[in-house]
């Protein structure tokens, strides 16, 4: 009597295995169906594409002025410098109006300034203008540069020698005194 409860168990046991494993993969299979449904309606994301570092564009100027200065850019910064082995930011300029403007500049900054008439708008300034910077807050101007056009100017740097910078810069958007026209130049 053992051997058929023992037959009839295991018969049992096994169907309930089997019954429990259709279910287990049919539910599986349905899982897996609308995972694939899923993916397939899912828009895939967009690959990060790593940034493509580029370089600044030089801009291209046109014009006796520019053409002039051009062969300036890069000079390095030297105080009291007249050349292009040296040159200070009123030196340049001065090498500038006398070279395209064939104008006589005084050396200092502040001597620029006083001879100027000056504007605080660089909507009203031209190329070629000058402009003036204080870098000691309250103090006189000590700085000058060339106006090339209402974002940008040319001047010689401390830092970087005759460069061209932007207004919009904050060191330079802070320490803006003026702009000025030199009598003149036209």
């Amino acid at each position: 009597m053992k051997t058929p409860n023992v037959k009839i168990v295991s018969l049992l046991f096994a169907a309930a295995i089997c019954f429990a494993s259709c279910s287990v993969s049919k539910s599986n299979q349905r899982k897996s169906l609308a995972d694939k449904i899923e993916k397939r309606d899912r828009k895939p994301k967009p690959k990060p594409q790593k940034p493509v570092a580029q370089k600044p564009q030089k801009p291209t100027y046109q014009g006796k002025l520019m053409s002039y200065c051009e062969g300036w850019i890069g000079t390095p910064y030297r105080s009291g410098g007249e050349t292009k082995q040296g040159v200070d930011c009123s030196g340049f300029v001065s090498n500038v109006y006398k070279d395209v403007y064939g104008i006589s500049l005084p050396r200092r900054s502040q001597d620029m300034e006083k001879a100027c008439q000056t504007t605080k708008s660089l909507q009203t300034m031209r190329e070629g203008d000058l402009v003036f910077f204080n870098n000691v807050p309250g103090g006189s101007t000590n700085h000058v540069g060339i106006f090339i056009d209402k974002e940008t100017f040319i001047h010689a740097s401390t830092s970087k020698g005759v460069t061209i910078s932007r207004f919009d810069e904050k060191y330079w958007s802070e320490r803006f005194r003026c702009g000025g026209k030199y009598p003149g130049k036209k």
